[in-house]
């Protein structure tokens, strides 16, 4: 399947080199918002366009419930599975803090930027 013709309520896509980086356009991930159908999309990326080096970009994201970073657990597993990579950049210092207090900051590869976290992606590979 080709990810041209996807186009996901929550997120938005783009292919920089092997990468594609998905753009999480939410700013508060909680139960406000409709999470199943967020995690549906976010897993389609891996499991049904097949995404193998995938760059969340969370530059929107100033708040995140747990539940809503439990679907972020997931592509990253997920990915891993099928080794993949995955990395997520461009934090608000507010998003670091509620991954910090949850102690999973340091469970996913960061980046300041998306072009970082390419370049750190493919120097994985290398």
């Amino acid at each position: 399947m080709s990810l041209a013709n996807y186009e996901p309520r929550h997120f938005s896509h783009e292919h920089v080199g092997d990468a594609v980086v998905i753009s999480v356009l939410e700013e508060r991930l909680s139960e406000e918002q409709n999470l199943e159908e967020f995690g549906t999309e976010l897993f389609a990326y891996i499991d049904q366009y097949d995404c193998r080096t995938v760059v969340l970009n969370c530059a929107q994201v100033v708040y995140a419930s747990s539940s809503a970073i439990g679907k972020l657990i997931t592509p990253h597993r997920r990915v891993n599975r099928v080794e993949g990579r995955l990395a997520i950049c461009s934090l608000q210092t507010s998003f670091v803090e509620i991954l910090q207090a949850a102690r999973l900051y340091d469970y996913f590869q960061t980046a300041t930027t998306a072009e970082e976290a390419v370049e750190l992606l493919q120097s994985d590979t290398e």
